[in-house]
């Protein structure tokens, strides 16, 4: 893993999931982070921009298929709330839910109960979808389409007005989701280049080893700069 990703550290949730379902990569010449927190469908991590000097934290979901699966996740992240964050927040990732009945096209038509845990758990937050462009739904089946991959904030970034955007490019380049990428802290670019972070969702469960095994192809060469 280390001879790939020359340059590059890297956590996971392996140890809390057969095949794991989170892998994070960073440029550790740019980017300092600290796991907080892992659960199956989720990692919690501080992040330090070494670019801006600014730091926040950030967790990534993977959020299982069925309503009753996911409601783990809905309660971690309920708990890392209640924690008295006073740090900008991200929160990002594929919630396999979407938010309101017209974040889906195709397909049955999207119940209160299949929105209602996603809904009442951003409310309870106070999470905010970013500023996007590209893709507005982010996973297709070919007959169905739907915006199950979101980037999110909090008030507390919101407050500060801190600078995020987020790309989401069409699925269908290494699954059926689309690979987004989130740009912050755009102010600082004229004299470094811009923090960038990629989400790329993968079919982990066609993954039978160790994250050491993992082929490079699936990655950019920078998975945060």
């Amino acid at each position: 893993m280390s001879k790939r990703f020359s340059g590059c550290l890297f956590d996971h949730n392996f140890t809390c999931v057969d095949c794991g379902r989170i892998l994070i990569f960073w440029n550790n010449t740019t980017v300092g982070v600290d796991t907080l927190d892992m659960a199956e469908q989720l990692l919690h991590m501080s992040v330090s921009c070494l670019i801006s000097g600014r730091k926040f934290l950030l967790t990534c979901i993977y959020g299982l298929h069925s309503i009753q699966h996911r409601k783990p996740v809905w309660e971690q992240l309920r708990h890392i709330g209640q924690q008295q964050i006073t740090l900008p927040w991200v929160v990002l990732g594929d919630f396999n839910s979407v938010l309101t009945p017209d974040e889906k096209h195709g397909g049955l038509l999207v119940t209160n109960r299949e929105i209602r845990d996603l809904a009442d758990c951003v409310s309870f937050l106070e999470l905010f979808d970013t500023q996007h462009v590209g893709c507005f739904y982010t996973w297709s089946n070919n007959t169905g389409h739907s915006k199950i991959d979101r980037v999110m904030v909090n008030s507390t970034w919101l407050q500060d007005d801190l600078d995020i955007y987020t790309e989401f490019l069409p699925p269908g380049c290494i699954s059926d989701h689309s690979l987004s990428i989130t740009t912050v802290f755009r102010e600082s670019r004229r004299r470094n280049p811009p923090f960038k972070f990629y989400n790329i969702h993968m079919a982990w469960c066609s993954v039978k080893n160790r994250p050491e095994s993992l082929d490079h192809r699936f990655f950019t060469q920078d998975m945060a700069r």
